[in-house]
């Protein structure tokens, strides 16, 4: 499987700049890195993720989307979910009503999901908005 990592296209855009402009000597740079204590990993761009979050497989609708309203809520910042799972709506309902009832940034909160090698197209999405619609909205 591969793991794929959906972000705030405005975060990346703006780590890059800063990784542009940097006029500080060059120095080696470790690709990730993991702080245990902090339970996070820096990622290539210079993000720091969580890497202990909510995992979404098996959840109905109302679930999944109350699940991931109080993982926000309580200072989550990672959400889980795959294609398979069947919730990318729920998911999605979740982060957007928990931004809007929290006051969360966009910018903080990270969904990942994962997607077989075999499967490498878009897939039909369960509703009748279009796959990449679901997850721009989030």
């Amino acid at each position: 499987m591969i793991a794929v990592i959906m972000m705030n296209a405005a975060s990346c855009a703006e780590k890059q700049k800063e990784a542009e402009t940097d006029n500080s000597p060059e120095t080696p740079k470790e690709t990730t890195v993991f702080d245990l204590e902090r339970r996070s990993v820096l990622l290539n761009n210079g993000v720091e993720m969580p890497v202990a979050g909510l995992g979404t497989y098996a959840l109905d609708h109302d679930t999944c989307v109350a699940s991931v309203m109080t993982h926000l809520k309580e200072g989550g910042r990672l959400i889980d979910t795959a294609y398979m799972y069947h919730n990318e709506d729920a998911v999605g309902e979740g982060v957007r009503r928990a931004m809007q009832e929290y006051g969360i940034p966009r910018e903080e909160i990270f969904v990942i999901t994962r997607s077989i090698p075999r499967s490498m197209t878009i897939p039909k999405p369960q509703s009748s908005r279009p796959y990449r619609s679901l997850i721009s909205d989030i």
